[in-house]
């Protein structure tokens, strides 16, 4: 049995929240790690989050993708500073990832 608890938004409504049975605080997901039954928060498994366990560069891959993504789905009319700063963020993460990737193939190198 999953708890909801309800709060007030700021300009009006309100929003849901499970309550976490082994912590007991809100949340707004609730996960179910292998070999266990029962759902509870991330941190009431204490387990992270999967981009927390990632690396810098698998960290930039990601920024990458979602930029790019990102850059696709603007429209057309968007203005001219805006998709020029998304392409000086795909490009400053890029050049990221190449100086990453050589510091490790010069400290694999005999």
């Amino acid at each position: 049995m999953i708890w909801l608890e309800c709060m007030p938004v700021r300009f009006g409504g309100e929003r849901w929240y499970a309550l976490c049975p082994h912590t007991g605080r809100r949340c707004t997901v609730l996960v179910l790690p292998p070999g266990k039954t029962q759902f509870a928060s991330v941190g009431g498994w204490n387990v992270a989050y999967g981009s927390q366990r990632e690396c810098p560069i698998q960290r930039a891959h990601r920024a990458i993708h979602k930029a790019e993504m990102r850059l696709r789905a603007l429209p057309k009319y968007t203005r001219k500073p805006t998709r020029e700063r998304l392409v000086e963020r795909l490009i400053e993460r890029q050049a990221f990832v190449d100086e990453e990737i050589e510091m490790l193939s010069l400290r694999l190198s005999p």
